[in-house]
């Protein structure tokens, strides 16, 4: 499995988010498990663009959270270099600081030292060298209903979501984004839901008038997370909060 650290830079920058956010003391452990998939699936952050060009990203254990790394492929080693909060303009001088990381990483590794303040050992090989069985995709998403019909219409007729008869949708291709939350987190909305499904769209204000011209219950709040992309939210019929998400 790879090796999963985080850059002094990052450290530095979680320390002060939990100093400044009021963060619970446990926060280094929640970051941990939040990187713990990369240890076997290092690629699975989607790719950032722009000034974070050659970085992937993780969701932290809070939506505003943002865990930028990198994978060194030749070393199997994944390094967060920078730990932001999407919302506020601190990602601007994150940018600054993460080309200052990024040196540091390169220099550390030409000189065979170490970046990291806190690392991950791997516990057995590397899933990459093994005969295991892998999923390919999501090749469904499944909702309870109330009325079934009623819901896949408005899914339909708000959202453009063009599934036929049997519910086979042709999606265009893009990234997808795996991520596991803590069981307190309000990001998905009500406690009871258990899991929250991310729309891509490619004009995220349209699609929100389009909802809003609807009746469709929209809520008010949109973030913009740099190298990212823009955020919105609306709840379907049956309560079921959908994230919509227009890529950088």
């Amino acid at each position: 499995m790879a090796h999963v650290e985080l850059a002094r830079t990052a450290v530095e920058e979680l320390e002060d988010l939990t100093r400044t956010h009021s963060l619970p003391a446990d926060t280094p452990a929640r970051v941990a498990r939040s990187l713990r998939a990369l240890e076997r699936f290092p690629r699975m952050g989607p790719a950032l663009s722009g000034r974070w060009e050659g970085m992937r990203f993780l969701l932290g254990p809070w939506r505003w959270m943002i865990l930028v790394y990198v994978f060194i492929e030749e070393e199997d080693r994944v390094v967060v270099v920078t730990v932001q909060d999407g919302r506020s303009g601190s990602a601007a001088a994150g940018a600054r600081r993460l080309a200052a990381s990024r040196r540091a990483i390169w220099m550390q590794r030409d000189r065979g030292g170490s970046t990291s303040m806190w690392r991950r050992s791997p516990a057995s090989p590397a899933w990459q060298d093994s005969d295991m069985e892998r999923v390919l995709g999501i090749g469904g998403y499944f909702i309870r209903a109330a009325d079934p019909v009623a819901l896949g219409t408005w899914y339909r007729d708000c959202l453009g979501l063009d599934a036929d008869e049997n519910g086979l949708w042709r999606q265009v291709a893009g990234p997808t984004v795996f991520a596991t939350f803590e069981s307190e987190t309000d990001y998905f909305g009500a406690r009871a839901q258990q899991a929250m499904i991310n729309f891509r769209v490619g004009n995220l204000e349209a699609m929100l008038e389009q909802l809003r011209a609807k009746g469709a219950d929209v809520a008010e709040e949109t973030q913009d997370m740099e190298g990212v992309g823009r955020f919105g939210w609306v709840t379907d019929p049956e309560g079921n909060r959908i994230e919509l998400w227009q890529p950088a």
